[in-house]
């Protein structure tokens, strides 16, 4: 097999190597000969890495992508990712050390035909550039090259036909250049005088050495042997998975925090959090696995193309450590029926690479996400990532775009299925642009198979896995271990083949051990008799089972806890929600529109009662009943012009200053403060003494409103809110925006009190309120109506943690989870009355 190792520089981010690497893979992947060739990549190479990187791949190819810098050398990364250049020389000295098993090197750079001489003294075939080349021409000339090299014909042949790539793309030699906007892979600008102008499919120049040596021609198989070779070694890679170098040479002690932070979250919430408390880790049950050829689309490979056989299972696949080690650009697709343990099985291959992480932390960091909450925004994938970064892990929005952007995570996709069904193609569709846009980032998705092989659309991934359910062996193996409490449950699997095949799903097998314990094979047949209810009755009789449990006091009763979680389970179902926050209640998970409009009456009342203060300072009081209807239409106004149908709510967690924006809210604030301070005012001058009083009461009372408004909400605006990222407790939310608002009431009051008088300062201390508090009142009243019509309990973090110890959901930080997608699925069916 020839081996293509591709080493990418490119230091000032100006050149789209992404794009170039993503050809060069999918045009090798796509080829007849493609089992012969295998892509390695060395992303933000560094010169001390060269010699490394060519004893570990022994590559027959080099492929260079990046910028030169004429007769002076390459340009590469140094440890703190600058610009430095590699001599032509070292160059020259470091290919004569490998002259044995390098045939051909590409130089894709300006002004790389000085070191193209220079190499092909000790190596066959040197590809360089006699002059700068634009970015688009060399990734046309890469696409031209290996689609030839892929279908078998020999380097020269191939030299051509990037040339004649070019040349076909840019077909009008006169405007070619000027037309293209793209950089040119030269390092600085040199002297116009020093090279003659080329036609653009002219630059890429071959080197031939005099006297070649011989290297090993490649047999030829038939297509079937050849998708056959090719597929294996691609899942062996992928699962074998073994060979990743570390992405970044040295870390900043910056860097070195926020990775360890990010590494420690991951832990925390997935592995401590999840996979330790999850159902069927108590007994660990043996699963095999069979590749699914099928279930991907190899970038522009189709699945038909690839033979049958590669759906049935093999056996070396099951010898392997699967799932040890993750690749540069490899990707993998988990697949298996509902309670399979696809997600035990994507945290554990989590958990080890968070060990490899710990002792080299320049290495991608592999991070868990659920596909689930894409569906809200259905954005690039890329903005979801930065996004779910800030949301669930210690990652400022900036660290996370650097992350994202420079590829240095190894993401851990679970749960395409729960994204919703009209939006799922959308979502493969946005998985594989990235996968295109960040061509050398690691990917693991897990799906259902059932809900993936509904879709139109294929993911572009690498290979794919399909875990199959357990053999009857394993499940008397399993079962054995327990002994005479499951004897029952035993002796009905061995009876009925139906219920055999039933019980092939670690969650099934698992949750019947718990239903089932102690029981004859009378009571469980009974159980399990009707074939369409078998799922439901399992279900309801765990249920039960766990509220039996004798060592735990039972502080709810059966039929509460059931009303509560059905609720909430067809809530979390009806937003693709996998994990529940209390404080990310929202007025939408109100019922109807009566009931949002109730609780928008609630809000606007207590606005009013809020304004009461202020009205009397200012002398409302003389004013009587017509002018407090006045000022409680006029706030109504304002409170309906200032919300939607169902004002979010946002709670004020964390706080940093901008003054940015505080000094651009001002204006703003300002004239809305006058604009509302004039009507109110015309309206009390009008009340207290007739036009000429109400243009003077209007205008003064306009401009010192308006100043006293932009003045607090400025300073407000000035405020960035953020969401706490860690979360321990629950409610954590909606109690730090209790502490922030307070915080501000006292702030704000003493300035409009030291400013402005009684007045101001309870205008100072309304700013306050609204400052946190107003997220802190309408989460309380959402509450209050949710508790009144009997749809939450009171006390709702004392009543999850008691559906937690009867491993009904878990605990997750400061959230929680139904114990598996299946327990909140049957919960979401059940009737709340």
């Amino acid at each position: 097999m020839k081996k293509i190792l591709i080493l990418a520089s490119n230091p000032r981010k100006d050149l789209n190597l992404n794009r170039e690497i993503y050809f060069l893979r999918s045009i090798i992947e796509s080829s007849r000969y493609d089992s012969q060739f295998e892509v390695v990549i060395g992303n933000a190479v560094r010169p001390e890495q060269l010699q490394e990187l060519f004893r570990e791949h022994r590559p027959r190819i080099v492929h260079f992508s990046g910028h030169g810098e004429g007769a002076k050398g390459l340009v590469m990364e140094d440890d703190v990712g600058q610009p430095c250049v590699v001599s032509t020389q070292a160059l020259s000295n470091l290919f004569k050390n490998f002259a044995g098993t390098i045939e051909c090197v590409l130089l894709n750079a300006c002004y790389s035909e000085v070191q193209a001489n220079a190499i092909t003294e000790h190596i066959n075939y040197v590809i360089g550039m006699n002059q700068a080349i634009q970015d688009k021409a060399a990734i046309d000339f890469t696409r031209g090259f290996y689609q030839a090299m892929g279908d078998g014909e020999s380097i020269e042949q191939s030299h051509e036909s990037g040339c004649n790539e070019i040349e076909l793309k840019n077909n009008n030699p006169s405007t070619a250049r000027s037309e293209t906007a793209t950089p040119e892979r030269k390092f600085i600008a040199l002297d116009a005088s020093e090279a003659g102008f080329w036609q653009e499919h002219q630059i890429p120049v071959l080197k031939k050495k005099s006297n070649l040596t011989a290297f090993p021609v490649q047999q030829t198989v038939s297509q079937n042997e050849l998708a056959e070779q090719r597929y294996q070694a691609d899942v062996q890679n992928d699962l074998n998975l073994g060979q990743a170098s570390p992405r970044k040479p040295s870390l900043t002690q910056q860097e070195y925090r926020d990775r360890q932070s990010l590494l420690e979250q991951v832990e925390s919430f997935w592995i401590k959090g999840v996979l330790e408390k999850a159902l069927h880790k108590r007994k660990r049950l043996k699963l095999d696995l069979e590749i699914r050829a099928d279930a991907v689309q190899r970038f522009f490979h189709s699945a038909d193309e690839l033979p049958t056989s590669h759906n049935q299972s093999l056996e070396w696949l099951t010898s392997i450590n699967v799932f040890e080690q993750m690749g540069t650009g490899r990707t993998l697709l988990i697949l298996g029926e509902p309670g399979s343990g696809k997600t035990i099985e994507l945290l554990n291959l989590a958990k080890r690479l968070i060990e490899r992480t710990k002792n080299d932390l320049s290495r991608p960091i592999p991070v868990v996400f659920n596909l689930s909450s894409w569906t809200s925004k259905r954005q690039s994938i890329a903005d979801w990532l930065v996004e779910e970064l800030q949301d669930h892990y210690r990652t400022k929005k900036s660290l996370g775009k650097k992350l994202v952007k420079q590829e240095e995570l190894l993401l851990l996709l679970d749960g395409l299925d729960n994204v919703r069904e009209k939006y799922r193609n959308d979502c493969v569709r946005a998985l594989n642009q990235f996968l295109e846009d960040h061509s050398t980032t690691e990917m693991v998705v897990c799906s259902r198979w059932e809900e993936y092989k509904k879709l139109s659309e294929r993911l572009k991934l690498r290979s794919a896995i399909y875990i199959r359910p357990i053999t009857p062996e394993n499940i008397d193996s399993y079962l054995d271990v327990v002994g005479s409490p499951l004897a029952g449950l035993k002796t009905v699997l061995k009876q009925d083949k139906k219920l055999e095949e039933f019980a092939q799903s670690p969650l099934i097998l698992n949750v019947m051990s718990w239903a089932y314990h102690g029981y004859s094979a009378t009571e469980v047949l009974n159980e399990l008799s009707s074939a369409d209810q078998r799922r439901q009755r399992l279900f309801d009789t765990y249920i039960k089972r766990m509220f039996d449990r004798k060592e735990l006091r039972p502080i709810y009763s059966s039929k509460q806890t059931e009303r509560w979680l059905t609720w909430l389970a067809q809530r979390m179902n009806q937003t693709s929600q996998e994990i529940f926050l209390i404080e990310k209640m929202q007025p939408n998970w109100l019922k109807n529109r009566s009931e949002i409009t109730g609780y928008k009456l609630i809000i606007y009342l207590v606005s009013f009662l809020i304004s009461l203060p202020i009205y009397f300072s200012s002398g409302g009081a003389n004013l009587g009943l017509n002018g407090l209807v006045i000022v409680a239409l006029i706030v109504g106004l304002i409170f309906e012009l200032s919300t939607n149908a169902s004002p979010p709510i946002s709670p004020l967690e964390k706080i940093s200053w901008s003054w940015q924006r505080a000094k651009s809210r001002f204006v703003s604030e300002f004239f809305k403060g006058v604009r509302y301070g004039s009507i109110l005012g015309l309206i009390l001058g009008l009340i207290q003494g007739g036009p000429i009083n109400a243009l003077r009461v209007g205008l003064i009372g306009g401009l010192i409103f308006g100043l006293i408004n932009g003045l607090i909400f400025g300073v407000r605006s000035g405020l960035v809110i953020s969401e706490i990222i860690e979360r321990t407790v629950p409610n954590q939310g909606i109690r730090a925006s209790l502490r922030n608002s307070l915080f501000f009431v006292l702030i704000f009051g003493l300035i409009g009190g030291l400013t402005g008088g009684l007045t101001v300062g309870l205008q100072g201390l309304n700013a306050g309120l609204l400052s946190g508090g107003i997220a802190c009142i309408q989460h309380f009243i959402l509450r209050w109506m949710l508790y009144q019509k009997n749809r939450i309990p009171w006390n709702y973090e004392k009543f999850l943690d008691f559906a937690s110890e009867r491993q009904l959901m878990k605990k997750v930080g400061g959230g929680y989870m139904f114990l598996h997608r299946m327990l909140l699925e049957h919960f979401a069916r059940m009737n709340p009355n």
